[in-house]
């Protein structure tokens, strides 16, 4: 499998925040999307021509992970001293940094070296590069294979990422190793010790360390066969084939095409609706005139994947209609009013203090919020300010199946209190 990584690459250069190039369509960061539903590709590009993809700015999440990784990078090249993170970033990132200080020790010691924010060409598709967090080499000498540790720093909280067949950080250090190879001459073998990370601070199931996937290079490279046949099959899929269409949470979850995905649709309503006949939905229902305790563990336990195909099947329909779409029986109306606002605010200010006093056109001022103060205090919010006068709120409980990690919270029965008055 070597000649994976033997090809002749050349060094593409992107900016520091491109994860993948800006034009690529096959990158790293969407691969667990086009492995798994290689149709996803062609309809995204559809549906991005007709229109109908929902428009989205930058969310406040994605700015975050931008600058958690910029601090980061600025502290571990000396760009930055650590006291100069704001707190908000600072209380996460302080241990993935020191994580990666250890290893480039480490790999120091051994004489090897770090890599930060390297930009390297992907090595299934020469033409498009993707950025790796943080990288350790040792190369191999005699009588040690060597030895290359990936670290991503996920700054996400939602979704946990486990570094396990993780094909992002495969193709990231396979087209790492590539460029090594073919730029320095390092002749890694199959047995050089290959270790891939994540670090996930801000995740709930977060204890402090990096979830490590250890393999060696030549179990990888095999891994890595497997995902260039699956982007060779994503590639050459076929226009409007149903059949390279497949969904599944991995693959719908950050896909742009999902609001109008028939499959997605159908893999989530199945259970209430039948879709064989698309003219004429009909529930199914059978049997008892309640729901069985699986009806009710299925429901709960797709109820938001449900609510989704709702809310993105509107949202890319509505796009749709105003890009001048036809309306297939639909419309778009007036929706409920926004609250009344001032055209002029310096004109209704002296307006206001012509017919009132100044006390009764003026609100109250109102202290800053917890998170507001944190952002403008920065450095000057200390840790002990921040545990004396910050608190967070427990969240309102979920419904979730039991398979769910997350520990369950336990309450009293009714009956019990009634006991025990």
């Amino acid at each position: 499998m070597k000649q994976l990584t033997n090809r002749i690459m050349k060094k593409v250069t992107t900016t520091p925040a491109d994860k993948d190039h800006p034009h690529s369509i096959y990158g790293a960061s969407s691969a667990s999307r086009w492995r798994n539903c290689p149709g996803s590709v062609g309809l995204i590009a559809r549906m991005h021509k007709a229109g109908s993809i929902p428009k989205t700015e930058t969310s406040s999440f994605a700015t975050e992970g931008t600058e958690a990784h910029d601090w980061s990078d600025k502290v571990l090249t000396g760009a930055a001293k650590i006291d100069s993170v704001p707190v908000a970033f600072r209380t996460h990132l302080s241990g993935y940094i020191q994580h990666c200080q250890d290893l480039e020790a480490d790999a120091i010691g051994r004489g090897g070296r770090a890599y930060h924010e390297a930009t390297v060409p992907l090595y299934y598709r020469p033409q498009d590069t993707g950025t790796l967090d943080f990288a350790v080499v040792v190369p191999p000498t005699k009588g040690d294979p060597g030895m290359i540790e990936f670290t991503d720093l996920k700054y996400g909280v939602g979704v946990k990422v486990s570094a396990t067949d993780n094909s992002q950080l495969c193709i990231y250090l396979l087209s790492l190793v590539g460029m090594l190879e073919n730029e320095e001459g390092i002749d890694f073998s199959d047995e050089t010790v290959v270790r891939l990370g994540i670090y996930q601070p801000r995740h709930h199931s977060f204890d402090g360390e990096a979830d490590v996937w250890e393999t060696n290079l030549g179990d990888l490279r095999d891994f890595g066969a497997e995902i260039e046949a699956d982007y060779i099959t994503a590639r050459d899929a076929k226009p409007r084939d149903l059949s390279m269409l497949k969904a599944s949470q991995s693959a719908c979850m950050f896909c742009e095409a999902k609001g109008l995905c028939k499959v997605r649709a159908k893999g989530y309503m199945d259970v209430l609706v039948d879709f064989d006949d698309e003219t004429r939905p009909v529930l199914k229902v059978s049997g008892s005139e309640t729901l069985s305790t699986q009806q009710v563990q299925f429901i709960i336990k797709n109820a938001k994947g449900i609510r989704k195909v709702l809310d993105d099947t509107e949202a890319s329909e509505r796009q749709r209609i105003e890009n001048g779409g036809d309306l297939r029986g639909l419309k778009l109306v007036e929706g409920k009013r926004g609250n009344r606002v001032w055209t002029n605010a310096a004109a209704a200010e002296a307006y206001l203090l012509r017919h009132l006093s100044p006390g009764e056109s003026y609100q109250p001022q109102k202290i800053l919020t917890a998170s507001q103060a944190m952002k403008k205090l920065g450095d000057k919010l200390t840790d002990e300010a921040s545990a004396e006068l910050i608190t967070r709120p427990d969240g309102k409980a979920a419904i979730v199946t039991i398979e769910d990690e997350r520990q369950a919270i336990r309450y009293t029965p009714i009956s019990q209190d009634f006991d025990n008055e």
